[in-house]
């Protein structure tokens, strides 16, 4: 069980990086989300 906790930290520590990097190139906290969202309910 810790070792998954551990590993979803570090993927929402890297989603949030991700975040930081398109936000400073423009890309809003909402559309990063909406893309995100989109790309996990994909078929």
């Amino acid at each position: 069980m810790r070792s998954t906790v551990m590993n979803s930290a570090n993927i929402v520590q890297k989603i949030w990086s991700y975040c930081d990097v398109l936000r400073d190139v423009g890309v809003s906290y909402g559309e990063y989300l909406e893309q995100l969202t989109y790309l996990w309910t994909a078929p």
